[in-house]
């Protein structure tokens, strides 16, 4: 079984696509969307759908535009279950809205793993060394 996407009825380049993995405010597609106005392209994810990653979500900092309560954030030492939602995304958006994100506390890329067309599954969190 070989399931593949489409954008408006032509078939996607998988090579030239991503998945944006979201687990905070961007859970939201209309939150995430925001950030897809920001990029050059606008073009809206051909896909979206919910995935479990196998790390701990937490709350903390806080921030001025959330009404100065906690931001989300993964923690990668700790095995969990918590629940998010992906975008399928061209990379350059990726890119872009990655560079958005890493204005503020994101500064890691992680790969979750691939999807079935081997199409990469990444998420940003915040990094302590």
């Amino acid at each position: 079984y070989n399931k593949a996407y489409t954008n408006n009825g032509r078939w996607v380049n998988p090579n030239k696509y991503v998945w944006y993995v979201s687990y905070g405010s961007n859970l939201l597609e209309e939150r995430f969307n925001k950030y897809i106005q920001r990029t050059t392209s606008k073009q809206l994810p051909v896909a979206s759908k919910p995935i479990v990653i196998p790390y701990q979500l937490y709350f903390g900092k806080n921030s001025k535009k959330w009404n100065y309560q906690g931001v989300a954030f993964l923690d990668l030492n700790t095995n969990a279950a918590t629940y998010a939602y992906m975008y399928l995304i061209t990379k350059e958006q990726y890119e872009e809205i990655r560079d958005m994100e890493g204005r503020g506390w994101y500064n890691k890329e992680v790969r979750i793993s691939t999807d079935e067309l081997n199409i990469p599954i990444y998420a940003y969190i915040l990094y302590h060394k």
